[in-house]
């Protein structure tokens, strides 16, 4: 009997050692995520400081920020409103100068600077106020959930209320339980930002908590096996971000919950897969860091690191002090759906996207910086700029833009609503059309849609080229090293780095001439006949949205009108544009790598000109595909229109 005892003793005493270790082992990996994601908020904050040389976060705030307000600060300022104390007076007064001098038409812009603003404790303010009435809901599914986010932080509205705004985002779920921008499939970004929205009335309605545990399940299902996620098929930080900002806003814990955590990777793993050492994040593995996936990287940190210490999610902010917050009443899939002009509607319109977007910081004729939806955009490898002479030359900006989903996509980035596309920190390319002859692409038909990350450019197969002058020109240079060789023996100058320098020059020339092409402007402006074409399609550029509203917008919008032309077995839709562009003299700027090309401008009319929602979207037959335009391989006889949209589509007929 006493036997007995002590084997029962010793039982439990391994029983309760077992379940002590399995305790303290959950509360290590918590306690190890909370240090890894404080590190690499830390990392992003000393990047900053140490690129814009302020020694402090308050000097960061006083100086760099406040001058970017308006463009990249705002995420930075709502991230750091929400983890410290800091005196944001200057930046609050710059935002508003900013507001005062420039219109600004996109109703998610406006929500993103009334969010800045109540994140800067702006306190009652009439920007805010009009924000309120005039912005929620009118730009599709990312104005109603920034919309709810204004909401849920004790502000008011004439025409909505939390209930109808949450009946309004629950009409517009996908068939398999997410969100999107277009389409019938979930969104990760979207899908992400609509939870955040809507996790404060987790617990209190029954239909959300149905309809975010379901959305929980899709986001757990798109996980990769590296714990990131991909946005439009190209795996990236921002997706990621998205994510975890919304696990935190459902006080999910990403370091234990199993729906989560793939092959033992968390988020926080996935995300560490684009970290840099200097403390930035890049857009895709090993690349440059990129200002977009930068700040989203930040501010999902921080969201994680208040989940850790019991606060609320992100985007209820701390300054914003709100009144009780008004509790949804249940809804059902059945409700009648909203009726005002901006709601996602089942017609075409409403099938074209956006990329993950990223903010323009460089002039428009040279060098610009992009990013989706998105980038999911839409958002994040070098691109050559081709300008009248045959030299290609690489410039990088940096560019951050506002969560969105892509206008990437894209960014990629989709790429350029409020979601966080797919914007990179990487050059664009701008090709005005008094250029050099472009380099030849092999298309290839995928599901991944336009994408707003920067690589190099690969233009359309079939433009003609040239090239017989080369080996005559290489013979040339030789001869002319050879004789300069010659003359340098006869001289007595033989000292071997005379004959050396004489050798290097020689081979840069054979060099240039290899890697550059000339031809007249008759011969490359001409309208190639491709000796392989298989019938014909049409193109046409229009800009009829905004004739009027720009003087460089024709008054009738017609950039290009109906044209006509050949095309060979392959070619994508993306071939016969920079055909289009180069035989009519037009201005074209682009970013992206092979297959992924995004058109950031035609005619000096740029993404974001009128708003985070703005900017070039194509069409085949009526239809807005989901690929990326070198992606599209055409068919005889379709009918291409490039349009541009103020309104992810919603204004395109």
């Amino acid at each position: 009997m006493k036997r007995l005892w002590i084997k029962v003793c010793l039982s439990l005493l391994l029983v309760g050692g077992l379940l002590c270790s399995a305790v303290f082992g959950v509360a290590a990996a918590d306690s190890n995520a909370v240090d890894k994601a404080q590190r690499f908020a830390d990392g992003v904050l000393r990047y900053q400081m140490e690129r814009s040389g302020a020694s402090s976060v308050q000097q960061w705030i006083n100086g760099a920020l406040t001058s970017k307000a308006g463009q990249s600060a705002e995420w930075y300022i709502v991230s750091l409103s929400q983890i410290g104390h800091y005196d944001f007076s200057s930046y609050r007064r710059a935002l508003r100068q900013y507001l005062e001098t420039n219109t600004v038409y996109s109703a998610t812009s406006r929500q993103k600077y009334a969010l800045a603003l109540m994140a800067a404790d702006a306190g009652n303010d009439a920007y805010i106020d009009s924000t309120m009435n005039d912005s929620i809901g009118e730009q599709g599914v990312m104005s109603w959930i920034y919309g709810l986010h204004l909401l849920n932080n004790g502000r008011t509205s004439r025409e909505h209320t939390a209930a109808s705004v949450i009946q309004a985002l629950l009409s517009l779920r996908t068939n398999d339980g997410g969100w999107a921008v277009i389409g019938t499939k979930g969104d990760v970004d979207v899908t992400a930002m609509a939870l955040q929205a809507l996790s404060p009335y987790y617990q209190s309605d029954a239909a959300v908590r149905s309809a975010v545990d379901r959305a929980l399940s899709l986001l757990s299902s798109k996980q990769l096996a590296d714990g990131d996620y991909a946005g439009y098929g190209s795996p990236n930080p921002e997706s990621t971000a998205q994510v975890i900002v919304a696990l935190s806003a459902l006080h999910i814990d990403l370091a234990s919950d199993t729906r989560f955590i793939k092959n033992g990777h968390t988020l926080l793993d996935g995300i560490e897969r684009y970290r840099l050492a200097n403390g930035g994040f890049c857009h895709t593995q090993n690349g440059e860091v990129n200002e977009s996936a930068t700040v989203q990287g930040y501010y999902a940190m921080i969201a994680y690191l208040r989940m850790a210490s019991g606060k609320g999610g992100l985007y209820i902010l701390d300054t914003a002090r709100p009144t009780t917050r008004v509790t949804a009443q249940p809804t059902t899939r059945a409700t009648t759906r909203p009726t005002t002009r901006a709601t996602i509607r089942s017609t075409k319109a409403t099938t074209r996207t956006t990329t993950r977007a990223t903010i323009r910081t460089t002039t428009r004729v040279t060098i610009r910086a992009t990013t989706r939806i998105t980038t999911r955009a839409m958002t994040h490898a070098a691109a050559p700029a081709t300008l009248y002479t045959a030299v290609s030359t690489t410039q990088f900006a940096g560019t951050t833009s506002m969560p969105i989903t892509t206008w990437s996509t894209t960014a990629s980035t989709v790429s350029h609503t409020m979601a966080t596309t797919i914007s990179t920190t990487a050059p664009t390319q701008t090709t005005v059309f008094d250029a050099a002859v472009i380099t030849e692409s092999t298309p290839v038909q995928t599901t991944t849609a336009q994408h707003s990350m920067a690589s190099t450019f690969d233009g359309p197969s079939g433009v003609g080229r040239d090239d017989a002058y080369k080996p005559i020109a290489c013979l040339v240079i030789e001869g002319l090293a050879i004789a300069a060789l010659v003359l340098l023996w006869i001289l007595g100058k033989r000292h071997p780095k005379n004959l050396i320098a004489v050798l290097v020059i020689a081979a840069i020339l054979c060099g240039i001439v290899l890697l550059t092409n000339f031809q007249s402007p008759e011969a490359y402006y001409s309208k190639a006949e491709k000796a392989n074409a298989i019938r014909e399609v049409t193109i046409a550029i229009r800009c009829d949205t905004v004739a009027g509203k720009s003087d460089l917008a024709p008054a009738d919008g017609v950039i290009l009108p109906a044209t006509v032309y050949s095309i060979a077995e392959g070619d994508t839709v993306y071939d016969v544009l920079t055909a289009a562009v180069k035989e009519h003299h037009l201005q074209m700027e682009t970013s992206g790598s092979t297959g992924m090309i995004y058109v950031a401008g035609i005619q000096y009319l740029y993404e974001f000109d009128f708003g985070d929602l703005s900017g070039w979207m194509y069409d085949v037959n009526g239809e807005t595909p989901s690929v990326g335009c070198d992606r599209y391989v055409l068919q005889p006889g379709d009918e291409i229109v490039w349009a541009y949209t103020c309104e992810i589509g919603n204004d395109l007929t």
